[in-house]
């Protein structure tokens, strides 16, 4: 029993030489990272000196040409600048000052267009205009905003009449015959009052209480609230025989009508169509180019189709049309003819870009923007020469 922790630690031949081969491992694991530090010399500090002088001329040259570019796309003026009004200058002049062709045109199209600057911020909403530009023209700008002097002589007399006729006196009246102060005393706004004034003053006569609701400005429910008071009196004891008479053509004189060499007066003689209508029409006709088919007379805007259905057996057509040269037309040219839109006008002008020429009307159906309906709407205005 006195040898038994002996037991412990005797080993077999086999098992003391595996313990000595893990010895010498671990051993040489130990020293293994001071043995290649010893046979291996210190890495010496790399120079990045040389590297760092590339990356600084390289960013200084950077810099230069940003300036350069920036300096580019702000155009300078070419004469001093001086007090100018940007709703009446000219192109020339916006030019001289230093605004790019294409910041100048925006300008004119939304001056063309009805716009107005009320104030000098205003001016940085137009398109294409360099910030430094505006900054530099913002102390030269002048707004006086000055109206018109006929349009303000007819804004003070509405002002002044509205002022007299400060309560509604509703009574019976004649549309053909009441005065302006009787027609703004009815409550009738003063553009609607003028339109009537303007409306008789060349001739147009109100037949029945409806045609008061062709008048410009009159909605729906300022004529429900006059009708009870309208009282049309087809003939004045003071007219003629004779007058009366050439007031009241017979429509059925009208037995045919050219729908594309017909002027405003030709259609206003036909029953149903009064000066509204007819410069409708006609300007309608201009917009396409002329009617290629009667059914176009029944697309004019505010055109009831009962009005065009009793009118039509009178028309007559005529091969007078304006073509379209579907082949050199521009895009933005195109798209003002009211059967494309510039989306179908793009597409027709990158078709010709990428395939060339149209060549006939097989060649046109390729191009996937135009509809069938669209198509058929066309086919009478193109030219392929």
């Amino acid at each position: 029993m006195k040898n038994d922790w002996k037991d412990f630690f005797y080993f077999t031949k086999t098992e003391r030489n595996g313990l000595v081969l893990l010895s010498v491992l671990c051993l040489l694991l130990l020293f293994l990272p001071n043995f290649f530090s010893w046979i291996s010399p210190p890495a010496s500090a790399i120079d990045f000196s040389s590297f760092e002088k590339e990356v600084n001329l390289l960013l200084v040259n950077e810099n230069k040409k940003t300036k350069v570019t920036t300096e580019k796309t702000i155009p300078k003026a070419n004469s001093p600048i001086t007090p100018f009004n940007p709703n009446n200058i000219s192109k020339e002049e916006l030019l001289q000052f230093g605004l790019t062709e294409k910041a100048a045109s925006n300008l004119l199209n939304y001056r063309n267009k009805g716009g107005r600057f009320f104030k000098k911020e205003d001016l940085q909403k137009i398109y294409g205009l360099h910030p430094d530009t505006y900054q530099n023209l913002a102390p030269y700008i002048v707004l006086n905003n000055t109206p018109q002097p006929n349009k303000e002589k007819k804004t003070t007399k509405e002002k002044n009449l509205l002022v007299d006729h400060p309560i509604i006196d509703r009574h019976p009246f004649d549309p053909n015959t009441a005065t302006q102060e009787e027609l703004l005393s009815l409550g009738i706004a003063p553009k609607p009052v003028r339109t009537i004034l303007n409306f008789r003053s060349k001739g147009g006569s109100f037949r029945k209480k409806e045609d008061l609701q062709k008048i410009f400005g009159i909605s729906e429910e300022d004529y429900q609230t006059l009708e009870p008071y309208i009282t049309i009196q087809n003939s004045s004891p003071k007219e003629t025989p004779t007058a009366a008479k050439a007031s009241a053509i017979p429509e059925e004189t009208i037995t045919s009508l050219d729908i594309n060499q017909s002027t405003p007066e030709d259609w206003q003689k036909i029953k149903g169509i009064g000066p509204s209508y007819a410069k409708r029409i006609v300007a309608w006709r201009e917009k396409l180019g002329g009617f290629s088919q009667l059914q176009q007379v029944g697309e004019t805007y505010g055109l009831p189709d009962s009005v065009f259905q009793k009118i039509r057996p009178l028309l007559q057509t005529s091969p007078i049309l304006k073509t379209i040269s579907i082949n050199s037309i521009l895009a933005e040219d195109l798209q003002k003819h009211p059967y494309f839109n510039f989306k179908q006008a793009k597409a027709v002008s990158n078709y010709r870009i990428n395939h060339g020429p149209f060549k006939n009307w097989n060649d046109l159906q390729k191009v996937r923007a135009l509809s069938a309906e669209t198509l058929e709407k066309i086919k009478p205005y193109i030219d392929f020469n």
